[in-house]
């Protein structure tokens, strides 16, 4: 029995490293996925929940919570995958001997990092909320944090883009 368990363990360590790391190979042809925030938040959102618990008989209130936890999974998928090709991009871009822009982007891909770790942490743990309809699992330090990474990045990778004046 402990075999097993130690044997499942590392199955789903290495399944968690082969993820979290996979972003580290991103394909030439990548591209940022559109994620509505609108709706994630909505997603997010505990009024609803209790809401739709008030009103919804139980056995349709366990469907649909169900299935909010799997579009909140999909969030957390493309929000991981979007800040693999942030810091891809980011990195491709980074200029030569300019040790500001260079600080800066180190910054966000650090933070690029820690949201892609916090996106797979709470992938795992939605799983818990998929199985058990009770629990409550709010992934929320996403949302603000991804948009703040993307609103950084898209204005250091077009202060990166724009042309410099010649000296």
């Amino acid at each position: 029995m402990l075999i097993a368990c130690c044997a499942i363990a590392f199955l789903m360590l290495g399944l968690t490293l082969f993820w979290l790391f996979k972003g580290f190979v991103v394909a030439p042809t990548a591209q940022i996925a559109e994620i509505d925030a609108a709706a994630f938040l909505n997603v997010l959102s505990l009024d609803d929940n209790r809401v739709l618990h008030e009103r919804l008989s139980v056995s349709e209130y366990r469907r649909l919570k169900r299935a909010r936890v799997r579009a909140l999974q999909g969030y957390t998928k493309a929000i991981a995958g979007n800040c693999a090709v942030t810091v891809t991009a980011l990195r491709a871009n980074a200029p030569d001997h300019d040790y500001a822009v260079e600080r800066e982007i180190s910054v966000l891909v650090r933070e690029a990092l820690r949201i892609r770790l916090l996106c797979l942490g709470f992938w795992i743990a939605l799983w818990a909320e998929f199985a058990f309809p009770n629990l409550e699992i709010r992934p929320t330090q996403i949302a603000g944090g991804y948009e703040r990474l993307r609103s950084a990045a898209e204005r250091c990778l077009r202060s990166s883009q724009a042309p410099r004046p010649a000296l």
